[in-house]
């Protein structure tokens, strides 16, 4: 294989990172302005010749993705420009999700408080794509309490939940309401209901009955201070 041709394959490999990173073909292909067939040409392929795009179309997919010319060309590091200001952000590009006021117990229970948002934060669209991978509009924001499922959920944590179909998922941590309490477990099926599993070894697991307990969703991702 000549050099040219190394080149060019080590193009279409970074292309196609590049399209996985921004959720998708058509994604990345109308930031560029590029029509999906164009792009798709230059992707590597498992017979034929991969096509060489020129250098104005190089630049406009280093610039639709943000990474550096040098890194698509090359493959040199840094992927990216390290820029003291992040550049402006298309809003296009951001969902948001609703924090709600609701504290889930970590530990003892807690009453459940109001279910309207209380603020909203936004989050990268691709990033939630690609991550999460469940529906933008199942998303909520609640915080947790107490310490039973230390180190992994701290007391305060705010937590990312879905309640997308299907909510439940074996030896997953979920939120769960019992006695119209919510509570943060890790969740695992039994024959004759489930175990609320803690993950502080000094908390107790608790077997319920499956009529006795919602599960109000699962979680996905957690933020709190270090």
């Amino acid at each position: 294989m000549n050099k040219a041709s190394t080149l060019t394959g080590g193009v279409a490999k970074r292309i196609a990172e590049l399209i996985d990173d921004a959720g998708g073909l058509r994604a990345l292909a109308r930031r560029a302005g590029l029509p999906p067939s164009a792009l798709s040409q230059y992707l590597p392929r498992a017979k034929g010749r991969v096509s060489k795009p020129g250098s104005e179309t190089l630049a406009r997919i280093a610039r639709a993705a943000d990474v550096r010319l040098d890194w698509l060309l090359f493959g040199s590091l840094p992927k990216r420009n390290t820029l003291e200001t992040p550049p402006p952000l298309d809003e296009s590009a951001l969902i948001q999700v609703p924090r709600l006021e609701l504290r889930a117990a970590a530990g003892a229970g807690a009453d459940v408080n109001l279910e309207e948002p209380i603020e909203w934060l936004a989050f990268r669209a691709d990033w939630v794509r690609r991550r999460l991978r469940v529906p933008s509009s199942s998303l909520r924001l609640i915080t947790a309490m107490g310490s039973s499922m230390r180190p992994r959920i701290e007391d305060g944590d705010l937590l990312m939940v879905t309640t997308a179909e299907p909510k439940f998922k074996d030896q997953a941590i979920h939120v769960v309401r019992r006695d119209n309490q919510l509570l943060v477990k890790r969740v695992r099926r039994e024959r004759d209901g489930f175990l609320l599993i803690s993950e502080n070894p000094s908390s107790e697991t608790q077997f319920v009955r499956a009529s006795e307990i919602e599960i109000v969703g699962r979680v996905l991702w957690r933020a709190g201070r270090l």
